[in-house]
This record gives C-alpha cells, structure tokens and sequence, in this order.
C-alpha cells in the first residue's frame, strides 16, 4: 500500500497490485507464492476488468510513465509466457528486471564525470545484479526435490517445538 502510493496509485492500491501481478485481489491478499492461478481466477480477473475500465484509466494517468513501460513490458511477458505456457516461470521477470539495472547503470554512468561515482554505479550494479542471481538460485531449490524436502523438513521441525 505505501509503495503504491508513493507511485501515484493512490487509494487504487489493490488494483493497482492486482495489475502489477495479474492475480485477484483475494490472492494478493493470501499471498500470490501460496497457490497458482486457476482458471477460475484467470476468468474471474477477464470479466472483471472491463468493469473497473474509468479505475484502470485514472491510475494508468496518474502513475510515472516509467511505471506505464514497465507494466506494458509486464504485460507483454505475461503474454509470452501464456502462449508458451511457461506461466509459472520467473525467467522473464528476472531477465528484464537485469536488463533494467543494467541499462540504469549505463545511463547513470553517462551522466557522471567523477571516477568514484562511476565506480559507485559500478558497485551497486554489480550488487543489485548479483541479488537477482541469488533469489534465481533460490527459486531453483525451492522448486527442486531437495528444496521441497527441506522446506518439508523445517516445516515439521517448526510443528515439533
């Protein structure tokens, strides 16, 4: 909520991460890693958008333009992914999401003259990309038979105490 309007969603905030997600409302609520999308949530989310178009509208006017390319880019990946039917996957997100950093990267390096600050960008771009690389790393053994076993093994560890 705090985020959303900062980025100018306003009191849209629940839509506004219903569209930053493509999920319902209830499963952004939950906890959108908690189930995957249904068909009934996907149809449920089709029907209803037409009926908060004047919404959609005021919020798409009011968020940066920055944030207006990013969920069209958004968009279009979930589109990639739907027709590949690759949905559940990350791999888009995390690649755009370094493509990102690195073309702020390059812009902010452009922008400076000073050594040090060119090697601050440097740094923190090194950082933010190896970040991703992590929670890539992370998705992989959550979703692989070790991953599940562990989580399987603290959960029931948790219950014990």
């Amino acid at each position: 909520q705090k985020y959303s309007r900062r980025l100018g969603a306003g009191d849209l905030y629940p839509l506004f991460a219903c569209m930053l997600t493509a999920r319902s409302w209830a499963s952004v609520n939950r906890g959108i890693d908690q189930l995957p999308v249904t068909a009934k949530e996907d149809m449920e989310i089709r029907t209803n958008a037409a009926a908060y178009l004047p919404q959609i509208n005021t919020l798409l006017n009011n968020i940066p333009r920055q944030m207006l390319l990013l969920l069209k880019t958004n968009d279009l990946l979930r589109g990639i992914e739907s027709a590949l039917q690759t949905r559940a996957s990350a791999s888009s997100f995390l690649n755009m999401s370094r493509c990102c950093i690195r073309a702020d990267s390059t812009y902010q390096r452009s922008k400076t003259d000073s050594l040090y600050k060119k090697a601050q960008i440097t740094f923190s771009e090194a950082l933010s990309l190896w970040q991703i690389n992590l929670y890539e790393l992370f998705l992989r053994f959550k979703g692989s038979h070790l991953g599940n076993w562990v989580i399987a093994f603290l959960s029931w560890m948790h219950h014990c105490s």
